[in-house]
């Protein structure tokens, strides 16, 4: 899962032709409290992160070294190079009040889903939050190739509770990315 520095200068450089959708923070600041910590899986461009550092103190990561340059250069900050099935994060900014993904899970099957869930919960506080958008399907999970060849998975909200078994689904919202009802942001708390 590794994009090419041309795919990254790309992306950054459309990235705000498509703003996060405002049903994301709005629902961000619902469940968590400023200040709270968050991990940020997958921050590419960095968007999400320099909307969510402004109310909260969030830890950037992204699996890709060409998404690690750019962020670094762009926030001088420490990123981590995190793979979302292991979060092998060392000590330090761990545990984390909430974790966020904005269309990064759909990179992972759904055995990886409930890896990735296994770890989130490991390095979440107690009643610490997980909150992912996706790419929805209607039924079945679906598998096809993104516009760079990497796998692109999309998922019903059963799918996703189920693959994250130690978690409650606290909400569920169906928003428009590119059409009506494609995405869907799951918003989970850990169970103690």
């Amino acid at each position: 899962m590794q994009y090419s520095k041309e795919i990254v200068e790309k992306y950054v450089e459309t990235r705000d032709e498509y703003p996060t959708h405002k049903c994301i923070f709005a629902a961000v600041e619902k469940y968590l409290p400023h200040n709270g910590s968050v991990l940020e899986l997958g921050s590419g461009s960095g968007a999400d992160y320099a909307v969510l550092q402004q109310n909260y103190r969030v830890t950037g990561s992204d699996y890709s070294p060409e998404f690690l340059a750019v962020l670094h250069q762009r926030f001088q900050q420490k990123f981590y190079p995190l793979d979302a099935r292991t979060l092998d994060i060392p000590a330090g900014p761990a545990p984390f009040d909430a974790i966020f993904s904005n269309k990064v899970l759909h990179h992972l099957n759904l055995a990886e889903v409930k890896q990735s869930f296994v770890q989130q919960a490991r390095i979440l506080n107690n009643g610490g939050l997980a909150l992912h958008c996706i790419w929805q399907s209607s039924s079945d999970e679906t598998e096809e190739e993104d516009a760079h060849g990497l796998p692109c998975y999309s998922y019903t909200r059963g799918h996703i509770t189920q693959a994250a078994g130690g978690f409650e689904l606290l909400e569920a919202i169906e928003y428009p990315e590119f059409e009506e009802k494609d995405s869907l942001l799951l918003i989970l708390k850990k169970r103690n």
